[in-house]
């Protein structure tokens, strides 16, 4: 479906990144979303400055188009990460202001005023607020950290005001993060959103694992565990490790960014890949397992569930309120018992829980999260 036109026209998302040809994979989350807009109808323009200062990036050029016609808004902005670090709460007051200063610049190579201004993560507040007042435009916020006490916190007054005051609706992608919002204060009369990360349906869904198999060489009669996600302590790839090693007779394929693990008799692939080519490797996959210790809503887990994988991760509010019950195990995310022992689970029973993996991936809409986003700001805008 096509947009109303007489309703939006324009839309400026408001991000501390973006995807570049050089780093595809920084601000993907942000991409899909704009792409989606672009999909339906809109004129989409980005602004997401960029720091000058930090060690072994790359600088992007200052305007920029994307394949789908999307303008991309580089303004430059010091990087102060190694500024002020004994003091957090000053250097998350000065990047704010660093911040919204470089979206005011940036706004010169804005030809035409928005219907509305999207920003994306709380700490964007700020910068955005300056772009949606500069237009008079109504101001939507996303929300999507994965420790959101964090990042309510670190927030200046002013950013907590604008939240507060300022905005025409929040979109939180769990239910744990949406909650955590209403506690703080920082919506009383402000709706909310609340939507979890969703695979896209084009290119994840249940494969023929037999035939994914073939193609990556892998053993067709292995149990194979995936693994996707940052190589960080946050997202539990140690007790995982740990896990496999009480699992001698199981595979695994471990994908994500960082200092991947070397290959073994056990890990048949580490590393990062293309995520066009992600879904070849889920489809070979018996398990996905993430022991993260937190998450805002995993795209990782919706990308597995959306392909009929079961699932073992971690027994938090965030994982728990995400997967089906049905076909999915969770554990205490540092204990690698607790992790072997809900593989060798599913591996007794794999029939059983991928026949109702396949079934709840059946039952996810496939409606785009952008689509659906759009059409409760179309509404909320329709009411003003």
């Amino acid at each position: 479906m096509n947009l109303n036109q007489d309703i939006i026209k324009e839309i400026i998302i408001v991000s501390a990144s973006y995807p570049s040809p050089e780093q595809p994979y920084i601000g993907i989350f942000v991409k899909n979303i704009a792409s989606g807009w672009k999909q339906l109808g809109a004129k989409v323009v980005v602004i997401s400055p960029q720091p000058i200062l930090g060690k072994g990036k790359l600088i992007q050029p200052l305007l920029s188009k994307t394949e789908d016609d999307i303008k991309v808004i580089r303004p430059f902005l010091p990087n102060i990460s190694r500024i002020f670090v004994w003091n957090r709460r000053l250097q998350h007051l000065i990047q704010e202001l660093i911040f919204s200063a470089a979206c005011s610049w940036g706004l010169r190579y804005v030809s035409s005023p928005p219907t509305f201004v999207y920003c994306h993560f709380l700490s964007t507040v700020q910068g955005a607020h300056r772009v949606a007042e500069a237009f008079n435009a109504p101001l939507f916020v996303g929300c999507g950290e994965s420790k959101i006490e964090y990042g309510v916190d670190k927030l200046s007054l002013k950013s907590k005001n604008i939240i507060a005051e300022s905005t025409s609706g929040l979109i939180s992608n769990s239910p744990v993060i949406s909650h955590h919002l209403q506690l703080s204060g920082l919506v009383k009369k402000t709706p909310i959103l609340t939507i979890p990360n969703r695979a896209d349906p084009k290119q994840f869904f249940p494969v023929d694992m037999l035939k994914a198999r073939l193609k990556k060489g892998i053993n067709p009669a292995a149990f194979v565990m995936i693994y996707v996600g940052q190589f960080i302590e946050r997202k539990g790839y140690k007790q995982l490790l740990d896990a496999l090693g009480l699992l001698p007779d199981m595979k695994a394929v471990l994908i994500g960014k960082g200092n991947a693990p070397p290959l073994s008799e056990q890990i048949i692939f580490s590393g990062c890949v293309d995520h066009k080519e992600l879904p070849q490797w889920l489809g070979c996959a018996n398990v996905f397992v993430l022991p993260t210790r937190g998450e805002g809503c995993s795209n990782a887990i919706s990308e597995a569930m959306a392909m009929g994988i079961p699932i073992v991760s971690s027994d938090v509010p965030e994982v728990r309120c995400q997967v089906f019950p049905n076909s999915s195990i969770l554990v205490n995310p540092n204990s690698p018992d607790e992790i072997a022992s809900a593989i060798k689970v599913i591996q007794s029973r794999y029939t059983e829980y991928r026949l109702k993996a396949v079934a709840n991936a059946e039952t996810i809409s496939k409606q785009s999260r952008a689509e659906v986003i759009f059409n409760w700001i179309e509404k909320r805008i329709d009411k003003q």
